[in-house]
């Protein structure tokens, strides 16, 4: 291969320094190795190695290798490509810095497998202690490589730096949700470890102003740990107090009511908020139809006013519960189920009295209200379709790990860090449930559960009967006004009778239609997704199965048998997986 006789300028850190660790950063030659591992280009490394292999191992600013380059970058074919040059695993930086501490900062557990093979030492540690777990950390991202580190090596997520930093320490101090949630579970660090100033992972967590740190970190101990000063006599408070933001006078806040409570216990929930928000719109509503009883003919303006603020304020709403716990917010079944009770009482005081004559009809609503209620309970207590051991994919009755990954038997997208396996091939993690649900369809805010693999078919139904149920409940409202104001058949007359002498049915009625159209768009994007055979999450926008295929997706969807042995919840094992 040619190269031009004047290289191109080099990266800037092999950019010749004084005091650098070695004069070959000179070389031109080894500037085009490292800008070769800069741009990932294989053939012009091995072209420049196969002439001089001394540079395989030559140190250009602060005594990085070639491999250093390739490790840092992510490199994991030219990784290999130095390594069969003899490259050494386990040189070190002016730092004492290896080749495989910054593959454990990249996170890829390939590129740290092929280095250990090749007889990287995983107990070495740089000048200031850190060895491959704290790399992993500083990466910020790599559950995965912490996992690979702690299941197939000696190395302990209870190791700690010269400065008696633990890992946890260190990830409160470059935050990441994940490794946090990584090292709280199973006990993996010491939340109490004081490093050698003092310092706890709380005081870390106050000092950066992060709440929700601060909520994890105590949920795990208790509120004795607010109590623990560092060695200038400061607690996570007196931390937070000092700085001059609004996020840590919040914090300082939380922390001032932590230290209130019983420090042998963690801190309190905001249970009373949960229940608030799960029986305001019933409470809402019971309010709002006391009232209209003392607006006479004007009752109903009254209703649809108070109907507009209180879906302005759920418009305001999210999934989850405006609190550090991050609770999952109950406002959304409580709409639900406010509303449904509220037709319930209406229908049983006031509807069926007046139609008493109909039998059928009342014990046709009866009979559909229980029907409903027991899918109601299914869907929201039962399981979903939550992964089992069963599910998982596996070799040889062996289920798959992040050595797997490391191996190139699967990808590293299939390792959930939240549950730490290997994940199905529609294995889907819900935040809100925390698990590993099979073939999720979506998570749904009014049964406050995921629809998947086990409810999705009852979820179906279940918007079907409560769909028949509000056009049930509209007729015997009409039927009702019909023989208690002995009208006519006329809509006008019926409407005209119920906006000014009915407030309570009135609403329920206006309640009941949005509901129904909002319910009918719910079901035309469930029956096209059903068509096509797969569940929302896993729709592929460009799939256009026949009518025939369709019809058949829909049949199979209500009326076939689910087989646990489908192919989308488990991996077979095959030679090409064990290869």
């Amino acid at each position: 291969m040619d190269y031009p006789r004047q290289p191109p300028p080099l990266p800037s850190y092999v950019q010749p320094q004084e005091n650098a660790a070695s004069d070959s950063c000179k070389d031109p030659d080894l500037g085009l190795i490292l800008q070769a591992i800069d741009f990932g280009i294989a053939k012009q490394c091995e072209d420049i190695l196969l002439r001089k292999p001394e540079l395989v191992n030559a140190k250009a600013w602060n005594a990085m290798t070639p491999l250093h380059h390739s490790c840092l970058k992510g490199r994991k074919e030219l990784t290999r490509l130095l390594l069969a040059h003899s490259a050494d695993p386990n040189a070190r930086t002016s730092f004492d810095e290896t080749p495989l501490h910054y593959a454990c900062r990249c996170g890829n557990v390939a590129t740290i497998h092929t280095l250990i093979k090749a007889g990287a030492d995983v107990n070495l540690v740089d000048k200031q202690g850190r060895g491959c777990m704290h790399f992993a950390v500083m990466g910020g991202s790599s559950v995965l490589a912490l996992n690979y580190l702690e299941t197939q090596t000696n190395l302990s997520t209870r190791c700690v730096t010269n400065q008696g930093e633990t890992l946890l320490h260190m990830a409160c101090n470059h935050y990441s949700s994940t490794i946090v949630d990584y090292l709280l579970r199973k006990d993996r660090s010491d939340v109490h470890r004081q490093n050698n100033k003092g310092v706890t992972a709380l005081h870390l967590a106050s000092l950066k102003g992060n709440s929700e740190l601060i909520w994890k970190l105590l949920n795990v101990t208790n509120c004795q740990l607010a109590h623990v000063q560092n060695n200038d006599g400061m607690t996570a408070f007196d931390i937070a107090k000092n700085e001059a933001t609004d996020r840590h006078t919040r914090v300082a806040a939380s922390l001032k009511e932590y230290m209130s409570q019983n420090p042998s216990l963690p801190p309190k929930g905001p249970l009373m908020k949960w229940v608030l928000l799960l029986l305001f719109p019933f409470l809402w509503l019971s309010v709002v139809f006391l009232l209209c009883s003392f607006f006479n003919s004007h009752a109903s303006h009254f209703a649809v006013f108070m109907l507009i603020v209180l879906f302005m304020m759920l418009s305001r709403q999210s999934h989850r519960i405006n609190h550090v716990s991050g609770w999952p917010n109950p406002v959304f079944i409580g709409v639900f189920m406010g509303t449904v009770v509220h037709c319930v009482i209406a229908s049983f005081v006031k509807v069926y009295p007046g139609i008493w004559p109909c039998q059928m009809t009342v014990l046709f609503m009866v009979t559909l209200s229980l029907m409903n209620f027991y899918y109601f309970y299914f869907l929201v207590f039962g399981d979903p379709g939550w992964v089992k051991p069963i599910h998982l994919p596996s070799i040889n009755g062996c289920p798959m790990t992040s050595l797997d990954v490391a191996l190139g038997r699967c990808n590293d997208l299939q390792f959930c860090p939240f549950t730490e396996v290997i994940r199905p091939e529609r294995g889907k993690y819900c935040r809100l449930c925390e698990r590993l649900v099979l073939n999720m369809d979506h998570h749904c805010l009014f049964i406050n559960n995921c629809v998947a693999y086990n409810n999705h078919r009852p979820f179906v139904i279940y918007v079907f009967a409560t769909m028949i149920m509000q056009l049930s409940f509209l007729i015997t409202v009409y039927w009702y006004l019909v023989r208690t104001y002995a009208l006519n058949d006329e809509s006008s007359s019926v409407a005209d009778t119920l906006f000014h002498k009915e407030a309570w049915l009135f609403t329920l009625t206006v309640i009941c239609t949005a509901a129904l159209i909002w319910e009918s768009f719910l079901v035309y994007t469930q029956m096209r997704f059903i068509a096509r055979g797969e569940p929302a999450y896993y729709a592929r926008p460009h799939t256009k199965p026949s009518v025939q295929e369709s019809f058949n997706n829909v049949l199979s969807f209500f009326f076939g048998r689910k087989k646990m042995k489908d192919r989308h919840l488990k991996v077979q094992s095959s030679p090409l997986l064990l290869s």
